[in-house]
């Protein structure tokens, strides 16, 4: 996991002068989870799961780190809603409640409680969430 060195990979394999590069990542601190009754923690979840990623802020880095080594270097931001409880538990949010659950964030009654909300929005057509990915791209120097 060393972000600079793919980088680096990236531009050694992609054609000087007038070669791109683009990249997406999503920055798991924007996932936002409409929970009513249990904000707290959702806040846990969240977070937990942001820490224990390999980067959970690589897309926020991602500028940064293109701009060190190519130019006109651009972000877009693209933030995806998704209102199917399903294909989140699927993906992501069943892994978020497990680990946070085993390292004691919050207690399984805490975790049960807040997947039931879900459960109810998601059955009631209320669930919403979504998570931005950030687009970098930047030209060869």
């Amino acid at each position: 996991p060393n972000p600079e060195a793919a980088i680096d990979e990236m531009i050694r394999i992609t054609k000087p002068s007038v070669g791109r590069i683009v990249i997406s990542e999503p920055d798991w601190e924007t996932l936002v989870l409409d929970s009513p009754s249990h904000a707290k923690v959702t806040r846990k979840i969240i977070q937990h799961f942001t820490d224990t990623r390999v980067n959970g802020w690589m897309g926020r880095q991602l500028p940064r780190l293109l701009k060190t080594k190519l130019r006109e270097v651009t972000v877009l931001p693209m933030t995806s809603p998704i209102t199917d409880l399903d294909f989140v538990r699927a993906a992501y949010l069943e892994k978020a409640r497990r680990i946070a659950v085993e390292a004691a964030v919050v207690t399984e009654q805490e975790a049960s409680d807040w997947m039931d909300e879900l459960v109810a929005l998601n059955e009631a057509n209320l669930f919403f969430s979504s998570l931005t990915m950030y687009v970098v791209r930047g030209k060869m120097c």
